[in-house]
């Protein structure tokens, strides 16, 4: 199995790994097992809210869900996708949690790479919407077709008509001298 597969008890002592936990984590799973240490693996910023998360989790029964860092056999931490699920008795109880991890770095790391090319995008987007509006001539844009996509806020103050609506319907041809269109 590509992930580490976990069995603990519902006060969250755990009882079996997946040899993958070794060889992910560069833990010897006995002896973390025996320490019951398994959180020392979680990122520093990760464990205390994680471990807030398997208490109220785990005391209501109910599915365990988190996003956290593991730190790998190199030292270097890697985000990780964490399920676990109870075992219920006959009477509708948790007596037992299984669960794993799936690695999701990759992912999450492209997520926030997407995330800082938008915020940049938009930041150049506001630079060039914040220069247009700086000169004292009307400027537009506009698609191959000829139709006519922006205004900068200067046609406004010419025309007293906001760019907006002279798109609409071509309007922006009424604000050109009829000899000029």
């Amino acid at each position: 199995m590509p992930q580490i597969l976990w069995r603990c008890s519902i006060d969250a002592k755990v009882d079996f790994y997946n040899k993958r936990f070794t060889e992910v984590l560069g833990r010897d799973w006995r002896k973390v097992i025996e320490r019951q240490d398994w959180i020392e693996d979680f990122h520093p910023d990760d464990r205390g809210w994680y471990l807030e998360r398997v208490r109220e989790t785990f005391a209501a029964g109910v599915e365990l869900k988190a996003t956290v860092r593991l730190r790998q056999a190199d030292g270097s931490y890697r985000w990780t996708a964490l399920i676990g699920r109870p075992l219920l008795d006959a009477d509708g109880k948790a007596i037992r949690y299984y669960g794993g991890t799936t690695d999701i770095h990759d992912e999450v790391m492209a997520r926030e790479e997407l995330q800082a090319t938008r915020a940049a995008l938009e930041a150049s987007r506001a630079e060039v919407e914040f220069f247009a509006n700086s000169v004292p001539h009307i400027l537009w844009r506009a698609n191959a077709r000829g139709e006519i996509l922006s205004f900068n806020a200067r046609v406004r103050e010419v025309t007293g008509i906001d760019g907006n609506c002279l798109r609409e319907g071509r309007r922006y041809l009424e604000i050109i001298h009829p000899k000029d269109r």
